[in-house]
């Protein structure tokens, strides 16, 4: 019933509109969301005949690549993009969070940490954003959050505690 009221609803909303929209519903893959989708309201050119739900958030035509709810990801190669965890994708040039690329890291040493942590030979980030005060060689993160003196972080160093990537106490 919930599908039913939910296409009703986006047939008005998008009947009255002269641009091409298209709505694609993606399954998700991760476990905690195994039946949940991800509806895609896309307005742009998409190949329907070429659409392909990649999990992660992403999906991609051989024009695009998309990331939910309607964005497509900018510059872009579809044909080697590849998602490596959710919310986390890569082509032959570059590693992406969500629909942004991260501009400094390392396509060939990059990996994920517990969310919203990322690593690469160089950086510590955390989303898309370079940690300016982390320490590479000591940095850890933690599912979850974790408790000191009533401060709540997410991570740590030798140096700091931090919180989605602030600083949130010095050592």
């Amino acid at each position: 019933m919930k599908k039913v009221i939910l296409f009703v609803l986006l047939s008005i909303l998008f009947s009255s509109c002269d641009q091409k929209i298209e709505v694609f519903k993606c399954k998700t893959n991760e476990d905690m969301f195994k039946d949940h989708y991800n509806i895609i309201v896309l307005e742009k050119d998409v190949d329907s005949s070429t659409f392909t739900c990649l999990g992660g958030g992403y999906a991609k035509d051989k024009k695009r690549v998309y990331f939910v709810p309607d964005y497509y990801v900018e510059k872009v190669d579809p044909q080697t993009f590849e998602v490596i965890e959710t919310m986390y994708g890569k082509d032959k040039r570059n590693v992406y969070y969500m629909k942004a690329k991260i501009k400094e890291a390392d396509l060939q040493t990059f990996k994920t940490m517990d969310f919203p942590y990322s690593r690469d030979k160089n950086n510590v980030y955390s989303g898309r954003i370079k940690i300016k005060e982390a320490d590479l060689n000591t940095f850890i993160s933690y599912y979850g959050n974790q408790t000191l003196e009533g401060i709540n972080y997410n991570a740590e160093d030798k140096n700091s505690y931090y919180k989605d990537g602030e600083v949130v106490k010095k050592k």
